[in-house]
């Protein structure tokens, strides 16, 4: 964090269970009062629930990128999610542009709460989807990733 030697580290922690917990996950933060020497624990996050996820009050995801502060001195990060990666789902489609979302945490009071029990974070956006792979498919940055082709029939492209 800014002007302090505290560090915060979100991960999602995944199951190695069998179908359909394998690979879901939870999402926990750990933090460092002493630059990475030293990380006391682990938190748990609590979320609001999202219609992509298969198991209750788990999450298929990733942490897209560390915590940033906002010039209005707000602190986000992202993390993507997807529907459970099962077999039917792979068939010959570009899978992840119709069962994947991004979503956003807004860290409430990271920058003045000392005591990680009593941090807050919500969920963006509200309402039970995050924003659609889809919607961000003709980005600069997705057409890069997908290979320069930015009007593809992205529903049913062939995979790589």
């Amino acid at each position: 964090m800014p002007e302090t030697d505290r560090l915060y580290l979100f991960f999602f922690s995944v199951s190695r269970d069998e179908w359909p917990l394998k690979e879901s996950g939870l999402l926990f933060f750990m933090y460092s009062d002493d630059r990475g020497e030293s990380w006391p624990g682990r938190y748990f996050v609590e979320l609001d629930e999202r219609n992509i996820q298969v198991c209750p009050g788990r999450i298929y995801g990733w942490v897209n990128h560390p915590p940033q502060v906002m010039p209005n001195g707000e602190v986000f990060f992202s993390f993507s999610s997807e529907r459970a990666r099962h077999p039917e789902y792979c068939k010959g489609y570009d899978w992840r542009l119709n069962t994947a979302e991004v979503n956003w945490v807004h860290c409430c009071n990271i920058l003045t709460e000392q005591d990680p029990l009593k941090l807050r974070f919500e969920l963006y956006s509200k309402g039970g989807y995050g924003s659609p792979v889809r919607a961000l498919a003709g980005g600069p940055a997705f057409c890069r990733m997908r290979g320069g082709y930015p009007q593809r029939n992205l529903a049913r492209s062939p995979r790589r």
